[in-house]
């Protein structure tokens, strides 16, 4: 039995490509062309911890919000709005979060933006109307007699509400210096 797998040279008469480019040519493109795929993948993998990280807080801080100021609802009868003030800014910045990702992605939408900025202007009066919660407490809060239900607040309501509103203000200036700029455009 004879081999069949013999190369067979046909002339062409059509140039190696449209772009009459040579062999060599082409194979220099294809090599910056895998060049740029892998430094691409590198650049992805190595910001990935980072953007993940990112994310991770950007997100963790209202759900952290959720959940204290649910579940320790009735955790602080010296001022009973500070859990209720939790869960509202958690609820809200989850809300303005995902507001403003579909703002920047969707840029057709632009009452999606004006809808950041209002709901960003009425966190930020929610953030102090709490924070004056808090202060107005620091001084009569004790965290160790929960019978005294006059002046008891859990440590971690009262201390997490404290930190936390901290943070609030960090996630509106950034965010309202985001508007600022984006409007300037």
């Amino acid at each position: 039995m004879e081999n069949d797998c013999e190369a067979k040279v046909t002339p062409s008469t059509q140039p190696y490509d449209t772009l009459s480019e040579s062999p060599s040519t082409k194979t220099k493109t294809n090599l910056q062309n895998t060049e740029a795929i892998v430094c691409n993948a590198r650049t992805i993998f190595y910001a990935c911890p980072f953007v993940l990280l990112a994310l991770l807080i950007l997100l963790g801080i209202p759900l952290l919000q959720i959940i204290i100021g649910s579940l320790c609802k009735n955790e602080c009868p010296v001022n009973p709005l500070i859990p209720v003030y939790l869960l509202v800014m958690g609820v809200a910045t989850l809300t303005l979060i995902s507001t403003v990702i579909l703002a920047v992605t969707v840029k057709k939408l632009s009452f999606l933006f004006y809808l950041s900025i209002l709901l960003a202007l009425l966190m930020f009066g929610w953030c102090i109307t709490g924070t004056v919660w808090i202060f107005k407490s620091q001084g009569k809060a004790q965290f160790y007699y929960p019978n005294q239900r006059s002046t008891y607040c859990q440590y971690s309501v009262f201390n997490g509400a404290r930190v936390l509103s901290y943070m609030n203000y960090f996630y509106l200036t950034g965010l309202l210096s985001l508007f600022s700029k984006r409007s300037n455009q």
